[in-house]
């Protein structure tokens, strides 16, 4: 009788063991699969941005949200050494996740973004270089050119 209980015993104990590994497996994969349908959802950066938000696009182009990748943008406006320039702030749930800056080179009124900011909590496949929290994006030629004193 003893040795029955103790084989039942065993038994479901190997059962018992044999039933949560492959639950622990199904979990796994179920979370790899889920991991990999947020990578390839990620947005890619370009040489002049993160779509739809690319250097030298005219600010009244901005999107309000794009699903992905912001859900507000804020706009700010300033002025420094007699040129008028815009700061725009993305968020998503409430985090920061790009901030470009918009000159109005030709002093005609018309903002182009000259530099960009995407940071870590962006839903973007990217490479942050080494001791930095973003990637940068810039574009000199897109800044007016500042009044001389002459």
């Amino acid at each position: 009788m003893k040795r029955t209980n103790y084989l039942m015993l065993a038994a479901g104990f190997v059962l018992a063991l044999g039933c949560s590994g492959q639950n622990g497996t199904e979990n796994n994969d179920t979370a790899n699969v889920a991991i990999e349908e947020e990578i390839s959802t990620a947005f890619v950066p370009t040489d002049r941005g993160v779509e739809p938000i690319v250097l030298g696009m005219d600010v009244k182009d901005i999107p309000a949200s794009v699903d992905g990748l912001y859900d507000s943008v804020m706009e700010y406006k300033d002025w420094e050494e007699f040129v008028d320039y815009r700061i725009y702030t993305f968020t998503s749930n409430g985090d920061t996740v790009i901030r470009a800056r918009a000159y109005d080179a030709n002093y005609d009124k018309v903002f182009n973004i000259a530099s960009i900011n995407v940071y870590s909590k962006a839903n973007v496949k990217m490479q942050i270089p080494e001791g930095e929290n973003y990637l940068y994006f810039y574009d000199a030629s897109l800044e007016p050119e500042r009044p001389t004193g002459d």
